[in-house]
């Protein structure tokens, strides 16, 4: 996510031409190339090689912004100027929780005050939700933004790495999952969230996600993830249970399954310190990574992985 602090730069994009919209089905592959170029130029300020892209990414990338243009009209809007897109962002309401997955702009448009212009127009989407959370980047600027608008940050840790197999496999417990399981994923989500995913959850697995499922004495649970691969971007699309036991068994399911790719696993606060000792299990670097932004007063769910965009 990339965003400016300055609120009094959007009367500067608005004068330059900018408007916002709401963003269409059709917008996707634009919203798409906004937000590569804003990955990969900021990857190359802060001296850093932008990964590879993985295999199928754009078709995922493209058909997960038309999920959320279905599911959160209100929620995704895009900033252009003379039809080129400058900015996108997607914010998704599920229930009493409102999330900011999405928000990118174009490197010639860095410092317009769009960032705060489309923050601005998804923050409308969360009147009445009791629940705010964005997952912000490592920019200062954003981080700034984000505690501007009323949210308090909360420092996280970020593992990464190759899996040693070997050191999960024998502790791996679970089973695979399918449509079946969507109201245990229902049950699990408003217990540990208050606010269910399941309709994410049925748009992934039609899209090719495997489910795994926990459901014994240590608890309940569940974990979405590419199969055979918990990556996209090299983390667990989700993962939600009852219990950190169950937890902690799911992410040792969905890591013993990895095959030699790096793993990402991001968004770690201290209530993710049963994941963090999974982490340490795996053989993994666990190192500061981007904050948390969450509603004042509330902790983060802990048995439960922060998901990016689906939260």
């Amino acid at each position: 996510m990339s965003a400016e602090e300055r609120p009094a730069e959007s009367a500067a994009a608005a004068s330059a031409g900018v408007r916002l919209r709401p963003m269409r089905a059709q917008d996707a592959a634009a919203a798409d190339e906004v937000m590569q170029t804003a990955l990969t130029d900021g990857a190359r300020s802060r001296g850093e090689q932008q990964r590879p892209p993985e295999p199928g990414r754009r078709e995922r990338a493209l058909a997960v912004l038309r999920h959320f243009v279905a599911t959160d009209p209100e929620g995704c809007w895009v900033a252009e100027r003379d039809e080129q897109m400058l900015g996108m962002a997607v914010a998704i309401r599920r229930g009493r929780l409102w999330g900011l997955g999405l928000l990118f702009i174009a490197p010639q448009a860095q410092r317009m005050g769009i960032g705060r212009m489309l923050l601005d127009a998804t923050a409308r989407h969360a009147a009445g939700a009791s629940v705010k959370m964005i997952m912000a980047s490592t920019d200062p600027r954003a981080v700034r933004t984000y505690a501007a608008h009323g949210l308090d940050v909360h420092p996280a840790m970020t593992a990464t790495g190759r899996v040693e197999r070997s050191r999960l496999q024998a502790q791996a417990a679970g089973r695979a999952g399918s449509l079946a399981d969507l109201p245990l994923v229902e049950e699990v989500d408003m217990a540990v969230r208050g606010s269910s995913r399941a309709v994410d959850v049925e748009f992934l697995l039609g899209e090719g996600a495997a489910i795994t499922v926990v459901d014994d004495a240590s608890g309940r649970g569940y974990a979405v993830h590419e199969p055979g691969l918990p990556i996209v971007g090299g983390h667990p699309m989700m993962l939600s249970a009852t219990s950190e036991e169950a937890a902690a068994k799911l992410l040792r399911e969905v890591l013993a399954q990895a095959e030699e790719e790096p793993v990402e696993i991001f968004g770690l606060t201290r209530r993710q310190n049963w994941a963090i000792q999974v982490a340490f299990e795996a053989r993994l670097s666990v190192a500061p990574g981007s904050p948390l932004c969450l509603t004042p007063g509330l902790e983060p769910p802990g048995p439960w992985l922060l998901s990016g965009i689906y939260f």
